[in-house]
């Protein structure tokens, strides 16, 4: 059969959870078409940091009621490669994953090796690693790995197009793709789907088969085009948090010198429903009230200066949009 976006309308939902910086905001779509496709008994990843990816397998399995017990391993304290951080993480993506995804889903804080004997072997469907990039690294984790596999895996592999520093998954993917069915996606760092198990659903396969075929491109651009609407959604968003913040700062003044204060407020919603669209009509707001702020304060040039940045941004992303027919 073969490849119908229509029949994966999940991929073109708006994510519940989405963070600011993850390269994986691309493939989100892909996740929800993955457990659609695949419906994984398990589900798990190894290397979670913020959230966005686990949380969109998450949202995709209770949406799609596919019945996956997911599990999410990560130690919660960083890298050499994420940066290292505190427990604010884990407790911010805790305070949103527990009430939506609590009843299948956990968040297991260990080292990757230590996690091993809660899973049994032959029991993994989907396995998706993400961890720490080094060539060393990243084959230990599937090898380490590849025996709680079963029979129907599919291991995904993030950043298999990076190859600055000592990023190595590139390496590691070259070997594999060698051996397994296989297809990587260029976007978002890229991601490698490798079909390891000997009776991986038929319909991937023939996904697989599709995307390497003369349909290929166009299917992967579908994907990508929903990947960049998100972006969008998610760079009006933080322009939204920026206009609020800087009409509290006008506002306290107008009040200091008893003038009537702004009563407009962008509305948050229509950043998905109509991205585009939205981000053009905020980013006049921001305009007049970049004017309106310059002549009430000496001082706002530098206020101008931090919204003007965050315009350019969202046009940069807007003219993208564009440009792939979002």
């Amino acid at each position: 059969m073969r490849f119908n976006l229509g029949d994966y309308l999940e991929a073109t939902e708006a994510p519940h959870w989405l963070t600011h910086n993850s390269a994986w905001i691309y493939h989100i779509p892909l996740a929800a078409i993955l457990i659609k496709m695949l419906r994984p008994r398990t589900f798990v990843e190894l290397g979670t940091f913020r959230g966005d990816s686990y949380m969109a397998f998450c949202q995709a399995a209770a949406k799609i009621r596919t019945g996956t017990q997911c599990t999410a391993v990560d130690n919660w304290t960083g890298d050499a490669h994420a940066g290292f951080y505190g427990p604010e993480i884990l407790r911010e993506l805790k305070a949103t994953h527990d009430p939506l995804y609590g009843s299948f889903s956990r968040l297991l804080r260990a080292e990757f090796p230590n996690a091993l004997p809660q899973f049994a072997e032959n029991s993994i469907d989907l396995l998706h690693i993400d961890g720490h990039h080094t060539y060393e690294a990243v084959k230990q984790d599937f090898e380490q790995w590849l025996p709680k596999l079963s029979n129907r895996a599919v291991v995904l592999f993030h950043d298999t197009q990076v190859r600055e520093r000592d990023f190595g998954v590139w390496k590691l993917w070259e070997e594999l793709a060698a051996k397994y069915p296989h297809f990587n996606i260029p976007y978002g760092c890229g991601l490698g789907m490798l079909a390891v198990g000997r009776d991986v659903p038929r319909n991937f396969v023939d996904f697989l088969c599709e995307l390497r075929g003369d349909d290929g491109a166009a299917i992967v651009t579908q994907m990508q085009t929903l990947g960049i609407r998100i972006e969008l959604s998610r760079t009006v968003m933080a322009l939204v948090n920026d206009l609020h913040n800087s009409q509290t700062v006008l506002n306290d003044w107008r009040k200091w010198n008893g003038q009537p204060v702004i009563q407009t407020t962008p509305d948050v919603k229509a950043a998905w429903t109509n991205p585009r669209q939205y981000s053009m009509a905020v980013t006049n707001q921001t305009r007049d009230m970049v004017v309106e702020s310059l002549l009430m304060r000496q001082n706002a040039v530098a206020l101008e200066n931090q919204l003007a940045a965050r315009i350019g941004v969202v046009r940069e992303v807007v003219d993208r949009a564009q440009a792939t027919g979002v």
